[in-house]
């Protein structure tokens, strides 16, 4: 989705919930799903605020499309969870964000940093699709 930014009212603003949780964009990592705090950003930045929520980044796995250590991450938790989308996941108890591969039958969770490893989906392995990562914040 492109935003022109004169296309933005400054005026509006949302509340999303901000969880505990770090989301890991490394190695997968617990998850905790309860409120830190409340990020306060501009509507127009956020299609559907009352099915977004957002998590801060920890680690460097997708640093090859600009999502960094620290970053907030926007996730809407009512978005589809389609091949080639950018999502958060529960793999096994362990919450990651990684790109989502479905295809010819194989489900995976792709980096994108050539520093790690795809995570491959097996069918005995637990995963939950929390949502699909749709923008982000970068504190300076």
């Amino acid at each position: 989705m492109n935003i022109d930014p004169s296309d933005i009212d400054l005026s509006i603003q949302v509340r999303l919930p901000l969880f505990l949780c770090h989301v890991s964009a490394g190695q997968p990592s617990s998850t905790d799903d309860y409120i830190q705090d409340y990020v306060i950003i501009p509507g127009g930045l956020v299609p559907h605020p009352a099915t977004t929520f957002a998590l801060q980044v920890a680690g460097d796995s997708m640093s090859g499309v600009g999502i960094i250590d620290r970053d907030l991450v926007f996730v809407n938790k009512a978005a589809e969870p389609v091949h080639g989308r950018i999502v958060v996941a529960v793999v096994n108890g362990e919450q990651t964000i990684k790109r989502l591969y479905c295809q010819a039958g194989q489900v995976k969770l792709l980096p994108e940093n050539p520093d790690f490893q795809p995570i491959p989906i097996h069918p005995e392995m637990d995963l939950i699709v929390q949502g699909v990562v749709t923008g982000l914040y970068r504190p300076y």
